[in-house]
């Protein structure tokens, strides 16, 4: 084969290796980074960067490395100095074919990934929904409570001041049965702390003396 059948001028040796690395790359459907990382378990540590030096020609190659390399491509240094002849374009044209189905697969690909994520985004966005639904339920619900527990306190503190001293002695005197009259104390006890009483004491209630003194008899 003559050097006037290269494809463009009389390229060095160099030249057509690196043009015929690029070929046999991509007819391989090897990336860039695959062939690093094959060249990586052949004992040379490189970088995608390097790889792409080399196919700009920013980088050359040493002797073991082309060695190497060209058997990675299932090669030898002879075929992969041999010249590009103009023929090569047709295989050029199916290379660049090849590359749209790759890369319309990857396009369809991605396409379902997103297709998915909408979905996944849109059931999140349902349950932030629902949580916040709950929530602004369970708020309302609270308010309500605290409103009538405020009311009620206020109901409770003007009636237990209107029976003065009344209250005193119907607490004293244990008219009313013990239950209510043991609840009725807690209530006052607890208006004295500012809280509310939750649930009765095992122990006696506390003497209404210590909430009103009683006038000593004459």
């Amino acid at each position: 084969m003559s050097v006037h059948e290269v494809g463009v001028g009389q390229d060095s040796p160099d030249e057509i290796f690196r043009t015929r690395l690029r070929l046999r790359r991509r007819m391989m459907g090897w990336s860039q980074q695959r062939l690093t990382d094959e060249m990586a378990k052949r004992g040379y540590p490189w970088h995608q960067t390097t790889v792409a030096k080399v196919e700009a020609g920013e980088r050359r190659l040493s002797l073991g490395e082309a060695t190497v390399l060209a058997r990675v491509l299932g090669s030898d240094l002879e075929s992969m100095t041999t010249p590009v002849v103009r023929d090569t374009r047709e295989q050029l044209r199916e290379l660049r074919l090849r590359e749209l189905e790759v890369l319309h697969q990857r396009m369809i690909d991605y396409h379902e990934r997103m297709m998915s994520a909408e979905v996944d985004l849109a059931s999140a966005d349902d349950m932030v929904e629902n949580a916040m639904a709950q929530r602004a339920a369970a708020a309302a619900k609270l308010h309500e409570a605290e409103r009538e527990f405020v009311a009620t306190r206020t109901a409770f503190k003007e009636v237990a001041t209107s029976m003065g001293d009344y209250l005193v002695e119907v607490l004293e005197t244990r008219i009313l049965d013990e239950p209510l009259r043991t609840r009725v104390v807690e209530a006052l006890m607890a208006l004295e702390r500012g809280r509310p009483g939750h649930h009765l004491s095992s122990s006696p209630p506390r003497s209404s003396k210590a909430l009103r003194p009683t006038p000593s008899s004459t």
